[in-house]
């Protein structure tokens, strides 16, 4: 997380906001966002639905999600998708940002 605050005028300059969903409770999801200054949010996602309905659940330590990024267009489609089982890989900002341009630039080219 700490990576995509470090980008996080980067996303905004692409018109692009940044959501984080965790197993965690609001309240120590808002500790984990005070203590990295994110000026993003974090919501909670503590009885697991969000990713039971993603198929992202894992049964470790009682239930966690496995590290997933998503592109969520302004239709609210997914237009793009990274996942990944193991928990110590995330998709570099740098990586994400590329594929927005990208994806933006398909948008302006069909327009």
């Amino acid at each position: 997380m700490q990576v995509l605050q470090k980008n996080y005028d980067k996303f905004k300059t692409l018109s692009t906001e940044i959501i984080a969903i965790s197993v965690d409770s609001p309240a120590e999801n808002k500790k984990v966002r005070d203590k990295l200054g994110l000026k993003f949010e974090i919501l909670s996602d503590n009885t697991h639905q969000t990713i039971k309905n993603y198929k992202l659940f894992h049964d470790m330590r009682g239930g966690v999600a496995r590290p997933a990024e998503y592109l969520i267009g302004a239709n609210g489609k997914i237009v793009h998708t990274w996942l990944t089982n193991n928990f110590r890989v995330r998709t570099r900002a740098k990586t994400i940002l590329q594929k927005i341009k990208e994806l933006q630039k398909k948008l302006k080219d069909n327009k």
